[in-house]
């Protein structure tokens, strides 16, 4: 698996082909605007710095949510933790958007299904 991160702030994934392990091709990109309402993208002048990707380490966060997850009622139904679950179990990849008004977006991949979130 491959990931690049450009200047714009895409985060593109490639995968092996199936049948030919040593060719990688797309399998879906995180844009660092897809989570924000139209309202919120930057403007289209050349002044607009684009926003910055940053790789989440896998084991610091899967070490984090796993205690938030510990401390928590098994039986909890809430929502989020139930993603957090998600999360943890089938070893998604996360990414954090930095944009120029200070506000943090994360991103996940969870490559296993083949499903691209944000």
């Amino acid at each position: 698996m491959l990931y690049t991160i450009t200047t714009d702030g895409t985060v593109r994934v490639f995968l092996p082909v199936l049948d030919q392990p040593n060719y990688l091709q797309l399998h879906g990109a995180l844009d660092a605007y897809s989570s924000l309402p139209l309202s919120s993208h930057p403007s289209s002048s050349k002044t607009s710095t684009p926003s910055m990707g940053f790789v989440l380490d896998r084991e610091v966060m899967s070490a984090a949510f796993a205690k938030i997850l510990k401390d928590c009622d098994k039986n909890n139904d809430d929502s989020s933790l139930h993603r957090l679950r998600e999360i943890q179990d089938e070893g998604w990849d996360l990414f954090l958007y930095v944009h120029e008004d200070r506000s943090l977006v994360v991103g996940a991949v969870a490559v296993r299904t083949s499903f691209l979130s944000v």
